[in-house]
């Protein structure tokens, strides 16, 4: 929200951020703000430079994009079921894969990797059943290829337990950041999105300083991650 005023010749003018909490309405005047908390977008990251604060990037977000990564990796795995998935979607077949389960097949949304995970978890469930629609037989992945499958579902089964995880209202930046260094430990590939310097992350030095302020190892930051919490100092109080 704009709100200005003018006095002779001079011209003021104030950008607010106005939002409800708790049933009150608040004003946050910009220039009192001390960090910016948004996705990594450009838009955010301009916001954050251009106001000189530190940007507090979503960590969900940063996951998100990490397992598309993996799932980029398996693109001949998910492909192959996702074409499975659509075959078995026509009225006959639906209706033959009806008679052996009560589940349907799934089909996975190009934008949410937990689509995708749904769709390879429906799969490896109802493999079974589907391979007794003589009209996808053909389309069913090989004994191989189902391994490997298996083996990804796995694998996503620990990503989605640490996305429900991030959703958490308790979550603090250093248990993310703990989770993030666990992942990319066992991933490698997702590293690209969860190192603590990753090319996305707008401000590491300040994300770096505040979760050793967490950890209780102040005595660890280095010049720059101390100068970043100045902001945040309070001011001791004068003393008669």
């Amino acid at each position: 929200m704009y709100d200005g005023w003018a006095c002779f010749s001079e011209h003021y003018v104030a950008l607010y951020i106005v939002f409800w909490k708790d049933g009150q309405l608040f004003y946050v005047l910009l220039a009192s703000l001390k960090f910016w908390i948004g996705d990594n977008c450009a838009t955010n990251q301009l916001t954050a430079t251009t106001l000189g604060v530190p940007l507090v990037g979503c960590a969900s977000h940063r996951f998100n994009l990490a397992t598309k990564n993996v799932l980029a990796e398996h693109e001949d795995l998910v492909g192959a079921v996702s074409a499975l998935m659509v075959a078995l979607r026509t009225i006959r077949n639906r209706a033959e894969l009806r008679r052996h389960t009560s589940l349907a097949p799934l089909r996975a949304n190009a934008t949410r990797w937990s689509s995708a995970f749904m769709m390879l978890e429906r799969y490896v469930r109802i493999r079974d059943a589907i391979k007794r629609v003589d009209a996808v037989y053909d389309l069913v992945p090989k004994p191989a290829a189902h391994r490997r499958i298996v083996a990804l579902v796995e694998s996503l089964k620990t990503f989605n337990s640490v996305f429900k995880k991030l959703q958490e209202e308790s979550i603090s930046m250093k248990s993310v950041r703990l989770l993030f260094d666990k992942m990319a430990e066992m991933f490698p590939v997702t590293g690209h999105y969860l190192r603590p310097d990753a090319e996305i992350v707008h401000s590491p030095v300040f994300e770096s300083a505040v979760v050793k302020v967490s950890r209780g190892t102040e005595a660890d930051l280095n010049p720059q991650e101390s100068q970043a919490l100045e902001p945040f100092q309070l001011e001791a109080a004068a003393t008669e």
